[in-house]
């Protein structure tokens, strides 16, 4: 097998000041979720990309050479230059299946080698899932895709500008269920970094942070378990959950709690489905009382 290459080799720190990050290869494709757009967590200004920095991208080293696949995970917005941009409807997940993981530190050091993802993790992800999780993702497949070639700046600026917009965006991302795969330990790592390379805390105990993150990854094979209790301890990855809105959460606790909350139709519909399935029925405390149930 070839060995494979680091994120450093085609990535180098330069330009004006050395505070650039210049892309050293045949072509880099950056592929940013339509949803990011939507979310406000993106916008295009002539030829540069503001995102916040947790995507996947892809390098090709030389023409009609091999793609390798990357992440790059930094909460914070940064600035991309990019050549052309294209729309592309349909991204395969399997393009990630061996992404290295990339993880800025400091303003300092924006460049660091990553550890290889377990190539078999993209088929146990396949093999877990059900037909609705399948269904669920297909949906925000759409992505544009910036093209950089040779020579052009992948960061604008190695620094960032401390702001409490950093901190928004990371929780919105969070909370509509659109943050890439990442382990279930990134997530809670990434929100405490936010948050402290901001100075800007939120004054969320430790341990409310980590309920909620816990409530909205899911198990992909029953979404009404939260994935905590399907995580077992030879589970090395850790990714193999479904990351789901914040709002789909009172469906996924009981029927009582979905039709009380902003969605009744979608309740309704996620009622019928349980019932049909002949799946047990969740009573929550406040719904004992309502309805006077010991």
């Amino acid at each position: 097998m070839e060995a494979r290459q680091s994120y450093s080799t085609f990535l180098k720190q330069g330009g004006e000041g050395g505070n650039q990050v210049i892309f050293n290869g045949h072509r880099l494709e950056i592929l940013i979720p339509k949803s990011y757009f939507d979310l406000g967590l993106s916008s295009i200004i002539g030829s540069r990309l503001e995102t916040i920095g947790i995507f996947k991208f892809r390098v090709q080293e030389k023409e009609n050479g091999k793609f390798q696949n990357f992440s790059f995970n930094t909460p914070n917005q940064i600035v991309i230059n990019f050549d052309d941009n294209i729309v592309s409807k349909q991204i395969s997940g399997k393009t990630t299946d061996d992404d290295e993981s990339v993880e800025p530190k400091d303003d300092d050091d924006m460049i660091i080698d990553g550890s290889e993802e377990d190539d078999e993790k993209e088929k146990e992800d396949e093999d877990n899932k059900d037909d609705d999780d399948i269904k669920d993702e297909e949906v925000d497949t759409a992505h544009q895709v910036f093209i950089l070639n040779n020579g052009t700046a992948f960061l604008e600026s190695i620094r960032f500008v401390q702001s409490s917009k950093n901190v928004e965006k990371f929780v919105k991302l969070l909370y509509a269920g659109k943050l890439p795969k990442m382990t279930y330990e990134q997530i809670y790592q990434f929100h405490t970094q936010v948050e402290e390379e901001n100075s800007t805390p939120l004054g969320i105990p430790a341990a409310t942070r980590a309920a909620i993150i816990a409530e909205l990854c899911r198990s992909r094979k029953n979404t009404r378990k939260p994935y905590r209790m399907t995580l077992k301890i030879e589970d090395k990855n850790k990714t193999n959950y479904k990351l789901v809105p914040i709002k789909s959460l009172p469906d996924m606790v009981s029927t009582f709690s979905g039709l009380t909350f902003e969605n009744v139709n979608k309740s309704l519909v996620y009622a019928i489905s349980n019932t049909k399935d002949g799946k047990p029925e969740v009573i929550t405390p406040i719904e004992k009382i309502v309805i006077n149930k010991d």
